[in-house]
Formats: structure tokens, C-alpha cells, sequence
């Protein structure tokens, strides 16, 4: 009888053990499947993560552009700005000499400095372009005080 009961034991041992090994078995298994998902999703987002880092500097390098582009635009019309002031400036000088000046010897300072003597007409040579001169002179100034401040209307969101 005690062999009966040492068998029943042993059986027990046994599948107490197997129990235990497949359950230790078993939850490798389910520890390695986790492991191998948790793995996946890192790898997935660091791709995303790299992904949008990539976008982040494709629209960083856009906008350096169009600054540059608009700065740039700025300098030029700047320039276009202190340009047509001169030549106002200039413009402006000839036209007081030329209104000072005593009508018998009345000479138009032409834009180089020299002067030019009246034309057969009775009307300096220079000055028969005066109101053309005028008018191109400001339109030149509106246009570029227009798009100066279309310039400064899109760069100033920017800044």
C-alpha cells in the first residue's frame, strides 16, 4: 500500500513539475510575444517621430527661403524708395532754378548739372518734360510706397 501512495506522490510531483514547466513555458512565450509588439511600436514611432523631425525641417528651410526672399525684396525696394527720393530731390532742384532764374536768360539745370538754353519755342528744352517728369515721379512713388508696405504687411506676422 505505501507504493500505492508513494506512486500517487510521484504522479502528483510530476504533474505539479509539468504544471510548472509549462506554465514558466508558457509565459516565456507571452513575455516574449509582448516584447516583440513593444518593439514594433518603438520602431513605429520612432519612424513617425523622424518622419515629422524631417517635415519640421522641410518647412523650417521653406520659410528661411521666403524670408530671405522677402528680405531681400524689402532691400530692393528700399533701394527703389531712396532712388526715386533722389531723383525727386533732383527734380525738385532743377525746377527751383529753373523758376528763379530771370526770364532773358532763363536756363534749365539739366539732371547732370549743365544747363540748357531755351528752345526755339520760348520753353526750356528740359522743362517741356517737367509735367510728364512730375507724373512719372509719382507714380513711381506710389508703386513703390504700395508695394513697400504690402512687404512690410507680410514680413511683420513673420517677426
Amino acid at each position: 500500500m505505501m507504493t500505492y501512495v508513494y506512486g500517487a506522490i510521484a504522479a502528483l510531483a510530476l504533474a505539479v513539475a509539468t504544471g510548472l514547466y509549462g506554465f514558466h513555458v508558457g509565459d516565456k512565450a507571452g513575455s516574449n510575444r509582448i516584447q516583440v509588439a513593444w518593439d514594433k511600436d518603438k520602431a513605429a514611432i520612432t519612424a513617425a517621430a523622424a518622419h515629422a523631425q524631417a517635415e519640421d525641417a522641410v518647412r523650417l528651410q521653406s520659410a528661411q527661403a521666403r524670408n530671405e526672399e522677402l528680405t531681400n525684396a524689402n532691400s530692393a525696394l528700399q533701394a527703389s524708395v531712396a532712388a526715386s527720393t533722389a531723383n525727386g530731390a533732383d527734380l525738385a532742384l532743377r525746377l527751383r532754378h529753373a523758376l528763379s532764374a530771370p526770364a532773358h536768360s532763363c536756363t534749365v539745370l539739366a539732371a547732370g548739372g549743365e544747363s540748357e538754353p531755351f528752345g526755339a519755342s520760348g520753353v526750356p528744352a528740359a522743362a517741356s518734360g517737367v509735367d510728364q517728369a512730375l507724373a512719372a515721379y509719382d507714380a513711381a512713388c506710389q508703386r513703390d510706397a504700395a508695394r513697400l508696405n504690402a512687404l512690410s504687411a507680410e514680413v511683420k506676422p513673420q517677426l
